[in-house]
């Protein structure tokens, strides 16, 4: 797991803004599509979780 962590710190190091905010729509699509899943009963109490997790 070290090792995959250090790849990515100089994968951010060598790479300017412009792919960085490319990457992070990316990953922010999968989380739409998994979001819209989930039921309404339990959307209520997963909506702090993400807000946490995006902000």
């Amino acid at each position: 797991m070290n090792r995959l962590f250090k790849a990515a710190n100089r994968y951010i190091e060598t790479s300017d803004w412009k792919i960085i905010a490319v990457l992070k729509f990316c990953l922010i699509s999968p989380g739409l599509l998994i979001g819209m899943c989930i039921k309404d009963k339990y959307k209520k109490k997963d909506i702090p979780g993400a807000v946490g997790v995006f902000c």
